[in-house]
């Protein structure tokens, strides 16, 4: 059987609906949640994938299912979604690192 890591999208603009549909695909991921400021977006994101959407970083961190999210909103805003979503003791998901988490 295959161990499949639950996904929450946060931000479901122009690339996190592409994460939505690609993590709804793998093999390995079950997408579980989408988040975005902009109620009707994410609700059709969430009825498209049948997944739970929030309008809230904070309720998407504390639903316990989700155990990694993909961060797909403005580059500003990424390093202070990932802390949060860190002291939740969640995953992050990256196609780049943010400069201000290298601190080596």
């Amino acid at each position: 059987m295959v161990s499949r890591v639950n996904i929450g999208v946060i931000g479901v603009g122009f690339w996190g609906k592409n994460h939505a549909r690609v993590f709804s695909e793998l093999e390995k991921a079950e997408l579980t949640a989408v988040c975005d400021v902009d109620s009707k977006k994410v609700e059709n994101i969430a009825e498209k994938y049948g997944v739970s959407s929030y309008t809230t970083l904070e309720n998407l961190l504390k639903n316990k299912d989700v155990e990694a999210v993909s961060i797909c909103t403005p580059t500003t805003t990424h390093y202070q979604i990932a802390l949060k979503a860190f002291k939740y003791g969640k995953h992050i998901l990256w196609s780049a690192t943010p400069k201000k988490l290298n601190t080596y």
